[in-house]
């Protein structure tokens, strides 16, 4: 029997990415998977995240997934953070790569010509105003680095 037309975007045994970074956060945030899988997760999301950011043209779009790919280097900074087997330099690492993930979801409205589009938030799942949407992004990145350093 022929198998029905895949959906859009998804290929059999690669999640899409939603679906990728949303077991990513339940997980993290249950606490049910080891850190190194969890990891594992993370760096997944986030290299998907990078590959579709060169393949649309919609800017809110970009910033979105600029915006998973930022979450991914925040929970990742913590990961690494409390790592035991970790160095020092790899925690630095992550930290370099979460302010150049938060410039990149800064430069994103910033390019947008019409002021008025919303963008849709990752964590809370609905569109915001560019205000709520950095002061949202800040956050993210503040309580990282809080995370990191406590």
């Amino acid at each position: 029997m022929p198998r029905p037309a895949a959906i859009k975007g998804h290929n059999e045994g690669i999640p899409d990415l939603a679906l990728a970074f949303g077991k990513a956060e339940c997980d993290f945030m249950l606490g049910s998977t080891r850190d190194d899988a969890a990891i594992a997760a993370y760096r997944i999301v986030e290299r998907k995240a990078i590959e579709e950011l060169g393949g649309h043209r919609e800017q809110r779009k970009n910033v979105e997934l600029a915006q998973v790919v930022l979450v991914c280097a925040c929970r990742l900074l913590h990961l690494y953070s409390r790592a035991t087997d970790v160095g020092e330099s790899q925690v630095r690492n992550e930290e370099t790569e979460v302010k150049n993930a938060h410039l990149r979801v800064q430069e994103g409205p910033a390019e947008m010509r019409d002021h008025k589009l919303t963008i849709n938030s990752t964590l809370q799942r609905r569109p915001l105003n560019r205000s709520d949407f950095a002061q949202e992004t800040q956050a993210i990145v503040d309580q990282a680095f809080r995370q990191s350093h406590g």
